[in-house]
């Protein structure tokens, strides 16, 4: 008689589920093995490799010390760059056969990787940025800001304020803060100093040159007895409607006035901002 179940596969044998592999070195090869699918990984070394498993093959590492995993067409890392891991990181690795991991992390401090610092290279910020579609992995300088034509560079905070609709230096402060003609500033940007020379009369010194003196201003303030729309900021000129008589690439000198009557006086507050091309 024959046995008919025999003409069935054997139905394949499952192992159990999180089998603790124990300590492994952070090495070039991680050293897993097939009986273990959970590790906790000591020692800040580089790894290179996993050993080659069965695709779909999963293994969870917890991490201890700061080793780091070498992006590679053999070790996929986490936006296609390397991953300097951090205690108490847990990284999962997919094995997609022939020797080829996917690694998936989840940071101790909970935060997304992109916010945690992973000492890249200027290479690798751009190759990360690349991979998940932000720019073209360049990042801009500042002529790709003052040509400001280009959809594809990543502005990054260095270089942001030469864009032509960036202020370029900007300052606050009061009156009241002036000391030998030194104003002591409250907040500001790209300013050397503010000198008062009298009532309403202020020298103001950039700290980075404009290209040229066809930089534009614009100001606010507030003064004792003044309504709403009787300040006045203007550059100083030795004739009513004639040029600047200081306005460089480096300084400007300013007036403040009552709008109502044209009569220079001094604001309380004063807050003054500068655009044009540095």
């Amino acid at each position: 008689m024959t046995n008919k179940a025999s003409s069935f596969p054997a139905a394949a044998s499952i192992g159990p589920l999180h089998r603790h592999g124990g300590r492994i070195d952070a090495l070039g090869e991680l050293p897993i093995h097939a009986l273990g699918d959970d590790y906790t990984v000591v020692g800040n070394g580089t790894v290179l490799s996993l050993p080659a498993l069965n695709a779909g093959v999963t293994v969870a590492l917890s991490i201890t010390g700061t080793p780091t995993f070498k992006n590679s067409a053999r070790l996929i890392c986490p936006n296609g760059v390397d991953y300097v891991a951090g205690p108490g990181d847990l990284a999962v690795a997919r094995s997609a056969g022939d020797g080829v991991w996917r690694l998936f992390v989840s940071p101790a401090s909970g935060a997304a990787l992109a916010d945690r610092n992973l000492s890249l290279s200027p290479a690798q910020q751009g190759q990360a940025r690349s991979n998940i579609g932000v720019g073209t992995g360049a990042a801009a300088v500042k002529s790709d800001q003052t040509t400001a034509t280009s959809a594809t560079v990543a502005v990054v905070p260095a270089v942001q304020q030469n864009h032509p609709s960036a202020v370029k230096a900007w300052f606050t402060f009061s009156v009241a803060q002036t000391v030998n003609g030194v104003c002591t500033l409250g907040d500001s940007y790209g300013i050397t100093s503010v000198t008062r020379n009298a009532t309403g009369d202020y020298i103001i010194v950039f700290s980075t040159a404009f290209a040229n003196a066809n930089y534009g201003m614009s100001g606010a303030g507030q003064a004792s007895g003044l309504t709403n729309g009787q300040a006045t900021i203007n550059y100083q000129a030795s004739a009513a409607g004639g040029s600047p008589t200081l306005k460089t690439t480096t300084q400007v000198r300013i007036l403040t006035a009552n709008g109502s009557t044209g009569g220079v006086i001094d604001y309380g507050t004063l807050s003054v901002m500068f655009f044009g091309t540095q």
